[in-house]
């Protein structure tokens, strides 16, 4: 009887449960430690989901926002599965914690469930393996950080382990019996295909190891169909879905990153080569111990099983360009599989090596504490704990939400999960992520470009004519950084419409935002046809001068004698006319400036709140104002202007 197969077949005893027990309390205590230290991480796109969740929840079905639906998420069982616990009162943001916790503490008893300890003499393959999980980074920061990842290693991981009684040689058993065993690892592989849609990889990379284990007779088959039936429907009912929810065969993800070519190829292929060499204690010790485990029948099918899985999947993450995101998400699978062929050599080592046992406990101290070296100084893992501008975005959306809620201004964003998210409001997704039109309108060179940050078309978002437009992170800026914004940027009606305006909110931490609003928009200047109305907002022209909302919800500027707050540019009403510009201001005393936007020869001034000048030309032109305190002691708080057209006639005495 193989070593794979006798301590499969071992009976549970009181022994044996105490070494699992505490193995997993072990491990879960350095796993959640190990999580615990990328804390706050959470990723934008893990926003996107909520975002689709929270819209679920509220009645407005899978939707990203207004308008046609469209495909953003690419994770279909994690976004149910946050609105199931949202729908029970619990935060949406906790429940991704929640659901990543329970995804990793599945995946440890899963791999332990394959090692089955019978007590303290073989504690060493599930030691070693649940060891090389609780510290590699991939598993502690997406453990925390909010997508599929937990989820889809647990389903991974217990798919597997429940293939394994099915790749023992043949007993007397019909394949309905077989088919019958199959029904469970079937599930968690098919519920794989709605984690994610590549997904499907792995049920298709096992049913292909199967083929391939002839000794196991012609009952494999019935394996094989249950398997592959099983991740086909779940397949078939998701398309089912897209086809009549979505009007599409694929999501919009697929259409934003997906583009295979060579320069693709080979980002995959060095993201995969450094994800490797972070992990390579792990790698190293699953290579060499595994070819010990070769010898043994039960274990070599279960080698042939993961390496197949191995080798799809990594060809799969080089043929996509590999990932943007911080501490190697994509290998995440590919770790679940290394502690997997781990289990299986280090079984074999101590048999093997039954009268020195010290020498694969020596490997396997020198293995951990090779890869909690390299996972310390790792790159990737040291992004994913400063990663925090998520939280900025926290603060800008309750920012909109709370000041513009009632409007309900479009909001054109390059992050799309943070700002949407918190805000609420109705948006425009600058990378086509969750656009319909962008995914379906790629330019000529995608593939050539920043892995999913590709898409865009600035004439496209100008025409959706948003409210706000707000650049790159949430802290925005007049410098775009991708396709969108570098094209609206060198479209004059981008800036003959839009000014830049300087915006700081406060819940739950102080932070400060520049955002791109229509002058004619949902949150513009009022116009009417004698009389402008300035919000205070608009009069953050001056970078130093920042509009707030004060307690009431109400916005402001403070000014003092260095600091003025104004606006440029703006269009009177044509016509010539006389001018009674008026300020809402408090505190004081402060004066007013108004001067030709474009140059000219005249200047008003005026203290204590308002002034009056004139304009002569029947065209529409442009005026700067400027407000400033005079005393040092006294700040100006700005609540607004008001600028009211008289006929020419004498002026006021």
């Amino acid at each position: 009887m193989g070593v794979g197969r006798s301590i499969s077949q071992a009976a549970l005893s009181p022994r044996r449960l105490a070494a699992a027990v505490g193995v997993f309390l072990g491990a879960a205590l350095v796993w959640g430690l190990h999580a615990r230290s990328y804390l706050p991480f959470l990723s934008d796109d893990a926003l996107i989901s909520l975002r689709y969740a929270q819209r679920l929840l509220d009645g407005f079905g899978l939707t990203w926002t207004e308008g046609p639906r469209v495909e953003g998420y690419s994770n279909l069982l994690w976004v149910l599965a946050a609105a199931g616990l949202g729908s029970l009162g619990v935060g949406l943001i906790e429940a991704l914690r929640w659901l990543g916790v329970l995804g990793a503490l599945a995946t440890l008893a899963a791999v332990l469930r394959a090692a089955r300890p019978t007590g303290v003499s073989d504690l060493l393959p599930a030691l070693g393996a649940s060891g090389l999980l609780a510290l590699s980074g991939s598993m502690g920061a997406w453990t925390v950080g909010g997508l599929e990842q937990p989820l889809l290693a647990a389903l991974l991981a217990w798919g597997l382990v429940g293939v394994y009684p099915l790749l023992e040689p043949p007993r007397l058993e019909s394949a309905r019996e077989v088919a019958r065993r199959a029904l469970a690892p079937a599930l968690a592989l098919g519920l794989l295909c709605w984690t994610r849609p590549d997904g499907v990889l792995f049920p298709a990379a096992v049913c292909l190891a199967m083929m391939s284990l002839s000794e196991l007779g012609r009952v494999r088959w019935a394996a094989i169909l249950t398997i592959g039936t099983s991740s086909a429907v779940f397949v078939a009912l998701q398309t089912a879905f897209r086809l009549s929810y979505y009007g599409a065969w694929v999501p919009n993800t697929a259409n934003a990153k997906l583009a295979f070519s060579i320069s693709r190829a080979f980002e995959g292929l060095v993201y995969l080569a450094s994800g490797l060499g972070e992990h390579f204690p792990m790698v190293l010790l699953a290579g060499c111990l595994a070819t010990l485990a070769l010898g043994d029948a039960v274990s070599a099918r279960r080698l042939r099983v993961i390496g197949v899985c191995l080798g799809v999947w990594c060809g799969y993450v080089i043929a996509v360009g590999g990932d943007t995101f911080p501490a190697y998400r994509h290998l995440v699978g590919v770790v679940v599989l290394l502690s997997l062929a781990c289990v299986e050599g280090l079984r074999a080592a101590l048999h093997r090596w039954a009268e020195r046992p010290w020498l694969p406990w020596l490997a396997t101290l020198a293995a951990l504490g090779g890869l909690a070296g390299l996972q310390a100084n790792s790159f990737e893992n040291q992004r994913a704990r400063e990663e925090t501008w998520e939280w900025d975005g926290e603060v800008v959306g309750r920012l909109l939400a709370r000041a513009f809620g009632e409007q309900r201004p479009l909001i054109a964003v390059d992050p799309s999960g943070t700002l949407p998210f918190f805000s609420g409001l109705p948006a425009v997704d600058m990378l086509g992520l969750n656009d319909r039109y962008l995914g379906e309108h790629p330019p000529p060179d995608l593939g050539r470009g920043w892995l999913g940050h590709e898409l865009g078309d600035g004439d496209y978002v100008l025409s959706r004519q948003p409210d706000l437009v707000l650049f790159c992170t949430p802290a925005g800026g007049a410098t775009p950084c991708f396709r969108s914004g570098l094209e609206l940027v060198r479209d004059p009606r981008f800036a003959a419409e839009y000014r830049l305006l300087h915006l700081e909110g406060d819940d739950p931490h102080v932070f400060r935002t520049r955002i791109w609003a229509r002058r004619d928009g949902r949150l513009g200047w009022v116009r009417a046809e004698d009389h402008i109305q300035v919000p205070a907002y608009w009069l953050s022209a001056n970078p130093d001068s920042v509009a707030r909302l004060d307690p009431w919800g109400a916005w402001f500027v403070a000014v003092d004698t260095t600091t003025s707050a104004g606006i440029r540019d703006l269009e009177l009403l044509p016509g010539a006319a006389r001018w009674l510009l008026s300020v809402q201001a408090d505190g004081g005393p402060w004066e007013i400036v108004a001067r030709p936007a474009q140059g000219g020869a005249w200047e008003a001034r005026g203290r204590g709140g308002s002034l009056t000048f004139e304009v002569s030309s029947s065209q529409a032109q442009g005026i700067d104002v400027s407000l400033v305190a005079l005393d040092p002691g006294q700040a100006v708080r700005v609540w607004g202007l008001e600028l009211v057209r008289e006929p020419l006639g004498p002026a006021p005495d």
